[in-house]
């Protein structure tokens, strides 16, 4: 058998591997047969044995590669696929967010939709079977990108702190430039640098601080999924990483469980930034006894009303049940807004959308929300407005082939220096947020890559850092990506 051939790799997994992972998802669906056929669709076999496939593969390459593209995947089977499943099975008792097509009709959407972002995301990666992953090239830093990097750590908590007290016109730039704090967590611990850890701990539980003011948790989740993948790829858990993503899915129910106690109690009476922190800590450990102190009326939640907050399928659904009955297809219309939009600074398009388009929403689901509720259309929904249910299929595997190719980029700059990693969330990470329009994912990425070069090539500390190894150098030692990729 040719080298080349015998190298070859299957979603970043030798052809044993990927077989016998698809043998193992097939078989874990198969043991569900009567809980997920019983006069159901078929598609829903294949979304949990889909599912599965990409648990097990997390978990399997976890060790080669920092694996965004399978966090992004995973969470788009849980909101598109198992939380929807479980919503026609115990659907909430407010019927706004139930299930608003049959299930045969919606899965006959979804699944494949899951299934063509998970092969546009790694197709471009052309990954190799690695022997070993053991070797791997020294990733120390010097003396003064360490310190630029502490400076990274706290010039970003500094601007997430006064981000409210500066010029408005600008507050995306600004966000951006705030997240340069955990490109510097990022880097140092990739590098094992000495006091990683502490750095981490300061911009984390400045994050949580931040966020618990508004009850929001969802961007400390995100970058604590990160790390979550970092240290996986760093430490090479492997199959640790399955006991390790049962319990953050656990410790995520128990965040989402406490959401609407946590938000009355913030309602009732001010709270300082640690004492929110404490509050937290006293609500997840009331969460684990069964004990609640809200008013009993906000304590009547059934197991579906709790899904509801994983369920991106009810939009989707909705959006189904719409369009075209009700509305006609967008044919394009969200996707070029979204694309001019992210691409096309405001100064030569004064009317371009903002980031979550409201009327959108409001438009494609007839759902009439309030300005100040968040919700969005999701990138499944939006390709379904846009192109139907065959056309909208094709739209996700270009929509992740475009992510794929961006991810593949930065693969081939960390196959010569890891230390790209630690650049990739501040370009890609909200591409994780299922729940975020193309409008929204679009602009974060077009204009922090924007950012990005600008620092890496405007810094010389920085491009010497990053460019001291030639890309593709020691490739076979650093990662699982191909000298090809």
């Amino acid at each position: 058998m040719p080298a080349r051939a015998a190298n070859a790799a299957y979603f970043g997994l030798a052809l044993r591997e990927a077989l016998s992972l698809a043998c193992v998802s097939i078989f874990l669906a198969l043991l569900l047969w009567p809980l997920l056929y019983s006069g159901q669709t078929p598609w829903v076999f294949a979304g949990f044995a889909f599912f599965f496939f990409t648990f097990g593969h997390m978990c399997l390459t976890s060790g080669r590669y920092v694996i965004l593209p399978g966090l992004i995947l995973f969470v788009a089977c849980l909101q598109w696929v198992i939380a929807p499943w479980l919503s026609y099975r115990f659907p909430p008792s407010f019927a706004l967010f139930a299930m608003y097509v049959p299930m045969e009709e919606y899965f006959a959407y979804a699944v494949p939709a899951a299934i063509a972002l998970g092969v546009g995301l790694h197709l471009p990666l052309r990954f190799r079977k690695m022997d070993s992953c053991s070797q791997r090239m020294d990733c120390s830093v010097t003396k003064p990108y360490a310190l630029l990097m502490d400076f990274f750590v706290i010039f970003g908590i500094l601007m997430n702190r006064t981000i409210l007290y500066l010029p408005g016109a600008y507050g995306f730039f600004y966000y951006i430039l705030a997240q340069l704090r955990f490109v510097g967590v990022f880097v140092l611990l990739l590098a094992k640098a000495r006091g990683w850890y502490w750095r981490a701990g300061l911009v984390y539980v400045d994050l949580l601080l931040w966020t618990s003011s508004g009850g929001v948790f969802y961007e400390f989740i995100l970058w604590s999924g990160y790390l979550f993948i970092v240290m996986a790829y760093v430490y090479r858990w492997r199959w640790r990483l399955l006991l390790y993503l049962v319990m953050a899915i656990f410790l995520i129910s128990l965040f989402n469980g406490i959401k609407q106690e946590y938000r009355y109690q913030l309602g009732e009476k001010q709270l300082s930034g640690i004492q929110r922190v404490f509050l937290i800590a006293d609500l997840l450990t009331s969460s684990m006894h069964g004990e609640k102190s809200y008013p009993q009326y906000l304590g009547n939640r059934t197991f579906g009303d709790h899904l509801v907050r994983y369920n991106q399928g009810w939009i989707v659904s909705r959006i189904m049940g719409t369009v075209p009955r009700i509305e006609p297809y967008a044919r394009g219309e969200t996707v070029l807004s979204a694309i001019a939009a992210s691409l096309i600074p405001r100064a030569f398009l004064p009317d371009k959308i903002v980031a979550a388009p409201k009327e959108f929403f409001r438009k494609y689901t007839d759902l009439p929300i309030a300005d100040s509720t968040s919700m969005a259309l999701g990138a499944v929904g939006e390709m379904y407005v846009n192109f139907g249910r065959g056309g909208g299929v094709l739209a996700v595997f270009v929509y992740g082939l475009v992510l794929g190719f961006l991810f593949r980029r930065f693969a081939k700059w960390a196959s010569g220096n890891l230390l790209w990693w630690a650049w990739v969330p501040f370009v890609l990470l909200f591409a994780v947020e299922a729940e975020w329009n193309l409008a929204d994912v679009l602009n974060h990425v077009t204009k922090s890559l924007v950012v990005m070069l600008v620092l890496i090539y405007g810094l010389p500390v920085i491009r010497k850092g990053l460019l001291r190894n030639k890309p593709g150098r020691d490739f076979n030692a650093v990662s699982a990506v191909s000298k090809d990729i």
